[in-house]
């Protein structure tokens, strides 16, 4: 079990508060400057994130990727972000098929393994898709979350890709896209984890809990008009306090607390 954050929105010192005292947690690189920082520290990075452009899928050439520095991803996985407006249909499945060949060669060229993620694209698509190509060329994200937002069946989807899911996101979430820890929303998240457990899982586990508005929301509470609302503020607080067992007398919850809190759920869940 392999678990790795992005810490998208997080700047440097909240990064290495959460990092600095777990020897085995892994740093994905996505956008981030405060991740430069580290870099430039000595971090070490285990996973990169690359957005996919539609003109690579137009062009079809390596050159449309843009890629610099290809020996910093030597031994690495490398997760490539499918762009929102490529849309998967039965027409150009052929077409994405080969441009999917192309990152493939260019992974293999490189020495490191490749992964995708899908943004407005559909996990239903992907079973046809990846058919062709085998489980050690070519690795999935698994987002259940996003199977939850597109009405799909997560355990349904999660078995006929499991041979191909090499990355797993620990988000779960409400109605309406509203952030919960895991095992408090909808997207049998605890169940997708006994599954695994069950297949014997050791790809990533991908930690970025989606709670920075929320952590904003809650320090912003005296400040909203209404005594009803400020109550119902209160409440969610004081709820999420007592999820993350903390302090009573604190006056705060920080992302960091939460990071922190669902890291040890995770080293619970899979034994390590």
């Amino acid at each position: 079990m392999k678990i790795v954050s992005f810490f998208e929105g997080l700047n440097l010192k909240q990064i290495q508060e959460i990092i600095d005292t777990r020897p085995n947690y892994l740093l994905g690189y996505y956008k981030n400057e405060s991740l430069y920082e580290l870099m430039e520290s000595g971090y070490r990075f285990s996973v990169f994130k690359i957005n996919l452009s539609l003109d690579f899928f137009v062009k079809g050439t390596i050159n449309a990727l843009k890629i610099k520095n290809e020996k910093i991803y030597k031994n690495k996985d490398v997760i490539f972000v499918l762009p929102k407006k490529l849309f998967l249909t039965k027409k150009n499945y052929e077409e994405v098929i080969q441009k999917i060949n192309t990152l493939i060669r260019f992974s293999k060229k490189n020495k490191f393994k490749m992964n995708i993620q899908l943004t407005s694209q559909n996990y239903k698509n992907m079973i046809n898709l990846l058919k062709p190509f085998k489980p050690e060329n070519i690795g999935l994200v698994f987002d259940p979350a996003k199977i939850l937002f597109d009405r799909g069946s997560i355990l349904s989807l999660y078995r006929g890709l499991k041979k191909y899911i090499t990355f797993v996101v620990c988000n779960d979430f409400l109605k309406r896209k509203k952030a919960a820890l895991m095992g408090y929303g909808k997207t049998q998240i605890l169940d997708l984890f006994k599954r695994m457990n069950e297949n014997s899982f050791r790809g990533y586990l991908i930690l970025d809990p989606d709670f920075i508005r929320v952590v904003k929301r809650i320090r912003k509470r005296n400040n909203f008009i209404t005594k009803l609302f400020n109550q119902k503020i209160k409440k969610e607080y004081l709820r999420l306090k007592k999820l993350l067992d903390l302090d009573i007398n604190r006056n705060d919850i920080t992302i960091e607390d939460i990071y922190i809190n669902q890291y040890e759920l995770l080293k619970l869940v899979f034994g390590n």
